[in-house]
């Protein structure tokens, strides 16, 4: 599946799961996350797999192209820093929203959505509007439906 379709298909379900969604309000109280956000922006390619979601599942050339999909968020000097603007979770699953204040050239501008997975008590990265194509055969069913909930947070609450 393209990810046109998987977008178009997530926004057709997107006003029905806002009828029902069970995630939390939105925050951005997680002081812990900042570790990560400052590996992501300075260093994704140091400890991949305490970074990425599946990372050492998935084969060399995936992991090279979940590698790829960082170059957005990799800050041009050691200075500056992802910051959380809003974070949304459900389950072991969270959505954070940062800003990227060096990134002005996107649709959505300085904000960029981070998907999460809490697995082992730590927090990894699986996708950012949607999980990675790589990982989403590790997810089960249920985990892509959290997932795609979590997902309005974006498509909903931050127009581009």
């Amino acid at each position: 599946m393209t990810w046109g379709t998987r977008l178009r298909s997530l926004r057709k379900h997107v006003l029905l799961l806002s009828l029902v969604s069970s995630c939390s309000r939105s925050t951005s109280e997680r002081d812990d996350l900042q570790p990560l956000l400052d590996q992501i922006a300075h260093d994704p390619t140091n400890n991949k797999g305490d970074v990425l979601f599946g990372y050492d599942r998935v084969s060399e050339s995936d992991q090279q192209a979940l590698l790829g999909m960082f170059n957005p968020l990799l800050a041009p000097t050691s200075n500056l820093h992802l910051s959380i603007e809003s974070i949304r979770s459900s389950g072991r699953f969270s959505i954070i929203i940062v800003s990227v204040p060096w990134n002005k050239e996107t649709n959505s501008g300085e904000l960029h959505p981070v998907l999460l997975v809490n697995e082992d008590g730590k927090d990894k990265i699986i996708g950012f509007v949607l999980p990675f194509n790589e990982v989403v055969p590790l997810l089960s069913e249920a985990d892509r439906k959290t997932v795609f909930e979590l997902s309005q947070h974006w498509l909903l609450d931050y127009p581009h």
